[in-house]
Parts: C-alpha cells; sequence; structure tokens
C-alpha cells in the first residue's frame, strides 16, 4: 500500500438558500394553494423560482394553485441531457482570470500599489503570492505578507526562515515542496497546512511498475510521495451529445469553453507618423481576453497627439498594455538560448526582425535583468499573424507599415529540446507612418 503525504489546499464555498415566498392569506375553508415547485438546478445554476403561494378561496373554495416554478438554468457541469456536438464549455464552470496587480512596469517602470484580502494563516499568505506575484515583484509579495494577521505572518516569518536556511526556492515548484517536506515538516503545519502520514515508504513494498511511473523524491531506500491539493479547471466539449474532457486550464481560469492565458507582459507600441498627428489606437480580442494594465490609461482605446520622432503626448515613447487571451502560441519553431547569452541573442534577433535602436534597448533594458532562474530559456517567435488571431490592433489614421513580433519564453533545465529553428524573416521596411509592437508570453517551465 502506497502512503502519501500530502499538501492540502482547502477551498471552503458558502451557498445561501433561496428565500421563502409570501403565502397568501387563507379562505374561511380553503385550504391555501400549494407553492410551486422550484426549477432543477443543475450544478452552479440558478435555481428556480419558487412559486406564487395561492390566492385565499372564497366562502370556502379552495385556494388557486400557485404558478410553478421556473427551471433553473442548467450549471456547466450539472447538466446531464444531450448537447450540441463540438460545443465547449468550462469545467466545473467559467472561472474569471486573476493574475492581480501585475505592477506599473510601463514608462516609468515603478511597480504599482496591491492591496489584497486579510489572510488569516500563513497558508493563505502563500496561497496570495502564488496567485497574484511573480518572483520578481517583491512589491505584490510583501503586500500579500502585509495582508495577514500579526499571527499569520509571525508563522510566515518562520516557515519562510527554514526555507531560506535549506535553500528551499518557492518559486521552482515542485522542488520547492520536496525541499521542504524533508527538511521543514514542523514549519508546513505551523503555516497551516494539513500533513497526512508523513513516514517514509520502504522502496521494497512498492511495484516495479508503480516506482516507475509515480513522481518521486528517492534517498538510499527511502520513499516519499506527495501530491499538491488544488481547484482544477478544464475544458469539457459535446461528443456523442455527451460532454468529453478536453485540456486542463494552466491558469485554472476559463472563459466560454477556452482556457486562458495569465497574461501577455509589456507589449509596446512605437508609432512614427510621417508628421505630429492625433492617433487612435484599440485592442480588440476576437477569442477573449482583455487589457489588465497600460500606460497611459487604455480606456476602450487610446487617442494621443504624436510626433514623427515617436512622442506620445509630450511624455511617452511608446503606449504600454497587459492583457490576458488564450493560450494558442506556436512553440513548434525557436531557440534555446544559455541565459548567460540572452542579452546578445535578443539583440542580434530583433534588429534581424526589423526593430531600431531605441526599441531594443527598451526590451533588453526590462527582460534580460528578469529572465534569471532558468539556465535555459526555450524562446519561440509569434509573428504578426498569429498575434492578430489573439489581439487585434487597429490604428487610425492606418500606419503605411506594421511590425508585429513577440517571444514566447518559458525557463528550462535542459538545453536539449527537439524544435525546429525558424526561418529567416523577410526585411522589414520602414516607410511613411509606421508602427512597431514588441511583447513576451511567460510559459510554464518545461522539465
Amino acid at each position: 500500500m502506497k502512503k502519501i503525504a500530502t499538501l492540502l489546499f482547502i477551498s471552503f464555498f458558502i451557498i445561501s438558500g433561496c428565500g421563502d415566498s409570501d403565502t397568501g392569506n387563507t379562505g374561511n375553508t380553503g385550504d391555501s394553494g400549494n407553492t410551486g415547485d422550484t426549477g432543477n438546478s443543475g450544478d452552479s445554476g440558478n435555481s428556480g423560482n419558487s412559486g406564487d403561494s395561492g390566492n385565499s378561496g372564497n366562502s370556502g373554495d379552495s385556494g388557486d394553485s400557485g404558478d410553478s416554478g421556473d427551471s433553473g438554468n442548467s450549471g456547466n457541469s450539472g447538466d446531464s441531457g444531450i448537447c450540441a456536438e463540438g460545443v465547449k464549455r468550462c469545467s466545473p464552470h467559467d472561472v474569471e482570470l486573476d493574475c492581480g496587480d501585475p505592477g506599473d512596469m510601463g514608462n516609468t517602470g515603478n511597480t504599482g500599489d496591491s492591496t489584497f484580502a486579510e489572510s488569516t494563516s500563513c497558508a493563505e499568505i502563500i496561497g496570495c503570492m502564488t496567485e497574484n506575484c511573480n518572483s520578481y515583484n517583491s512589491d505584490c509579495q510583501q503586500a500579500c505578507i502585509d495582508s495577514g494577521t500579526t499571527s499569520a505572518q509571525s508563522n510566515y516569518s518562520t516557515f519562510n526562515q527554514c526555507a531560506v536556511q535549506n535553500e528551499c526556492d518557492f518559486w521552482e515548484r515542485p522542488e520547492f515542496f520536496d525541499c521542504m517536506i524533508e527538511n521543514c515538516l514542523e514549519e508546513i503545519e505551523l503555516c497551516g497546512y494539513e500533513i497526512s502520514d508523513k513516514d517514509y515508504v520502504d522502496n521494497d513494498i512498492l511495484p516495479d511498475e508503480d516506482s516507475s511511473v509515480i513522481d518521486n523524491e528517492t534517498t538510499d531506500n527511502d520513499v516519499i510521495i506527495y501530491e499538491i491539493k488544488d481547484i482544477e479547471v478544464y475544458v469539457e466539449v459535446c461528443v456523442n451529445g455527451e460532454w468529453m474532457f478536453s485540456e486542463t486550464c494552466y491558469h485554472d481560469a476559463c472563459k466560454s469553453g477556452v482556457c486562458l492565458e495569465c497574461p501577455t507582459w509589456k507589449p509596446n507600441i512605437y508609432l512614427y507618423p510621417e508628421v505630429s498627428k492625433k492617433v487612435n489606437v484599440q485592442l480588440a480580442f476576437p477569442k477573449g481576453g482583455e487589457v489588465i494594465g497600460s500606460e497611459p490609461f487604455y480606456n476602450e482605446g487610446w487617442t494621443v497627439e504624436v510626433k514623427p520622432d515617436g512622442t506620445i503626448d509630450e511624455e511617452f515613447s511608446f503606449l504600454f498594455y497587459e492583457s490576458t487571451q488564450p493560450d494558442i502560441w506556436q512553440q513548434k519553431e525557436g531557440w534555446v538560448v544559455e541565459t548567460e547569452n540572452l542579452y546578445t541573442f535578443f539583440k542580434e534577433s530583433m534588429k534581424e526582425y526589423g526593430f531600431n535602436e531605441n526599441e531594443i534597448k527598451d526590451f533588453t533594458d526590462f527582460w534580460v535583468p528578469i529572465l534569471d532562474h532558468f539556465p535555459y530559456y526555450i524562446i519561440t517567435p509569434q509573428l504578426s499573424k498569429k498575434i492578430n488571431e489573439v489581439v487585434e490592433l487597429r490604428i487610425e489614421p492606418k500606419p503605411e507599415k506594421t511590425l508585429r513580433f513577440w517571444y514566447h519564453i518559458s525557463g528550462t533545465e535542459n538545453p536539449f529540446h527537439r524544435i525546429a529553428i525558424p526561418s529567416k524573416p523577410e526585411t522589414f521596411k520602414r516607410e511613411g507612418f509606421t508602427a512597431t509592437e514588441w511583447g513576451v508570453i511567460l510559459g510554464k517551465p518545461v522539465y
């Protein structure tokens, strides 16, 4: 029998009941009408409205029966009936993407203020960091710590001290939990996690076929097996009238049957009109998504005054935004680049795709210092055609030339990955009113 040491992340959901319906006054002898039956609700569906109570009977007539309640809307996973072929839905239900406040990473480079709901335990503080912060956003992490009660902050300090002493890197999961289970069991329990069955399992009692497929950490003849319990959101597709599993949403966020990606970081839009003019810029998300950060503020679009040198409203050198959208990026062609070579790679690559020195400097100044958590990075280019499928860029008056180019970047420990080298790009020529844009999608690590 396999024994499992488990960290449990538990969420509690409280569902309030429907309000009581008002009953009518009964007649002298008549019975009050029966209230209508409430509609059957599917999981997460809206419950039906309770029927009106019967009118009071006259002179002993029985009251009129109440109207039957409207049937509740079926929830995403509660409907066991026949579905339409090929339709997709989120299961257990639509979940909005919450990437937290990414901070102001536009022209000024300052990190925005973040406030979060009160955390009553150390585990909730860690959950806040996991859901809302990036490894390089120390202000966000501190905001999560500040959200905790005095007791929660104290327990987090003890938990974090043990992690630091044993060089357990919080941002390198699942290795982090391996390290903590091995060195900091008391601190884990103090933090608010429930540890079940902490005994080590003798490797000899595990069948070979089991031990070859389970994710475990082996030390001599001892094996500790763990799993992280969390809420999982996935997409179902209708096949032959039945809902079938399609894919798991990496960021536990889903809308209208599409997994949402979190997020596209810091696309910069540069505008170079031939003469100073007013320019309107709008973004559209044909497959779902939204702007989650911007500078200047994106209020259903930007209307700005732009000079030929690219200066915007006498203050900015580019329009900055961050957005969420489906994860449908190409990852078949690209490069595996060693971290110490990133600066040279980006400088040469962006020049080849058509960016000028100032645009390249903005990119390398921001991204090269951040990309330092892995020895290698898998980098795949996203060209205008692919970007436009997900995020449309609408500029009026329309530029004569537009260059849109993003990188999808995933960290990795392994320099050996089967990936095709992209073909040499066509030369981008700047003629007349020109617009350019670069951006980054940070993908999950590849192990």
